[in-house]
């Protein structure tokens, strides 16, 4: 039996900098994660059950530790530290 919906994110939405992962959902709406060991996180969630979306139209450059991610709705800067999210990175 067919699942209605597909937890997993559509590949070409995924971005990965070191131990965290940049799910595209829309051109608005993004997904981060932070996973010490590396290894992610695909079950559904209450917020977002299907993430299997179409390919959200991006930029994404990378300089060193640095990861700048852009679409039509935002822009992101990460500096992978090697550290959880925050403020410094």
């Amino acid at each position: 039996m067919k699942m209605p919906y597909t937890p997993a994110a559509n590949p070409a939405n995924v971005i990965v900098a070191g131990r965290a992962r940049f799910t595209l959902l829309t051109e608005r709406m993004l997904r981060l994660e932070w996973a010490e060991d590396g290894q992610f996180e695909d079950r559904a969630t209450l917020a977002v059950v299907n993430r299997d979306f179409p390919t959200v139209r991006r930029t994404v450059r990378r300089d060193g530790d640095r990861l700048l991610l852009t679409t039509a709705g935002f822009a992101l800067e990460y500096r992978d530290d090697g550290r959880p999210f925050a403020k410094t990175n």
